[in-house]
């Protein structure tokens, strides 16, 4: 299981875009995917605060976050999404 705090360190502090590879595939731009490019996390204010404690005291937290992905492979098209930590089988960074 993948955690917010550590998707949100690997893409918004150290600014890697990373490779999700998904147990249930996404519908994106009309097709079914089962891995996606995640570029960015969309936080409000107060949840990119709470992420930036959490990652000091090492809590670890799941659910569903809205993220931004590009389409079809192309680093200059991009879609926000919602997805869920639970979905996440595996990730790499690009």
């Amino acid at each position: 299981m993948f955690s917010k705090e550590y998707l949100f360190r690997e893409c918004v502090v150290h600014h890697h875009c990373i490779m999700l590879n998904l147990y249930r595939p996404i519908i994106l731009n009309g097709k079914n995917v089962n891995e996606i490019f995640m570029n960015d996390i969309i936080l409000t204010e107060d949840e990119h605060k709470q992420l930036l404690l959490n990652i000091g005291n090492g809590i670890n937290t799941e659910g569903v976050m809205k993220v931004v992905v590009n389409v079809d492979g192309d680093p200059n098209v991009t879609q926000n999404i919602l997805i869920s930590t639970a979905n996440i089988e595996s990730s790499e960074q690009i």
